[in-house]
């Protein structure tokens, strides 16, 4: 009898084990098309940044200074957009605490005046 009860106890955890993996594959697949998407995210924004950059190069040398003002603020809009993407990559990453973030403002990893960015995730 305790051969049966044994028995059925192995196919038991054998489906939830079944499921679990299953389970498991399923998060897989959709962190790493998450992953994906925010890597293209970065990309797209750094590349604006650098197009931006060069087209404000050229307004300097052409003294065309009203138009290089209205690059420089894009530039800045996208900057400030490509910090916060970091940000919540570091986050994801790190999911680090208020207490870790004061220690990497101490040891230089990240700015004092970065940290109310990056305090906007613990709280969310």
């Amino acid at each position: 009898m305790w051969v049966l009860d044994f028995f059925d106890f192995s196919h038991i955890l054998s489906v939830v084990g079944l499921a679990v993996a299953g389970w498991q594959l399923l998060r897989n697949r959709k962190l790493k098309k998450a992953r994906k998407t925010d890597a293209f995210e970065l990309y797209v924004q750094s590349s604006f940044i650098l197009i931006n950059a060069h087209r404000c190069i050229n307004l300097q040398k052409e003294d065309n200074y009203d138009e290089l003002k209205t690059g420089i603020g894009k530039i800045e809009g996208a900057i400030q957009s490509l910090v916060q993407s970091s940000v919540k990559q570091i986050y994801l990453s790190h999911n680090y605490t208020e207490k870790q973030l004061l220690h990497w403002v101490k040891m230089g990893k990240i700015g004092d005046r970065q940290l109310n960015t990056f305090m906007q995730y613990i709280d969310a």
